[in-house]
């Protein structure tokens, strides 16, 4: 019986952690939206409210939108999908600046989807 590959595991670890992260950046911008229409409305002033709010949807919208492609590879590279494996490569790299978990999640992330035993699992699948 072949043993599974240990970057079989990683991909899967690696997907798992790109799904958990972003799914914390996207509650982070429904909190956040959350607590700036709260407090325009409880200012009960229409000037404040209105710049609250549109700073609500401006930041929210904002975590919203960049945690979508980074769930979306998430689940993909599980699935060894291939473009999920570009996505993520890209949202690897994108993160390295960001210290120190950023930076963490982007060298895990370039090691598992350009290791030489991970490549052959994303090959595109004849049917």
């Amino acid at each position: 019986m072949k043993s599974e590959s240990p970057m079989k595991t990683h991909v899967t670890i690696l997907g798992l952690i790109f799904i958990a992260y972003n799914i914390i950046g996207a509650l982070l911008g429904v909190v956040i939206f959350i607590f700036f229409v709260g407090a325009g409305v409880a200012s009960g002033e229409g000037e404040e409210a209105a710049i609250l709010v549109g700073l609500a949807t401006i930041v929210g919208g904002f975590l919203l939108a960049t945690s979508l492609p980074g769930l979306l590879g998430g689940l993909g590279v599980i699935k060894h999908q291939g473009w999920a494996r570009i996505v993520l490569l890209i949202l690897g790299c994108l993160n390295l600046p960001a210290v120190p978990i950023g930076t963490t999640l982007g060298i895990y992330t370039l090691w598992v989807l350009t290791h030489e035993e991970t490549t052959p699992l994303f090959r595109e699948r004849r049917v």
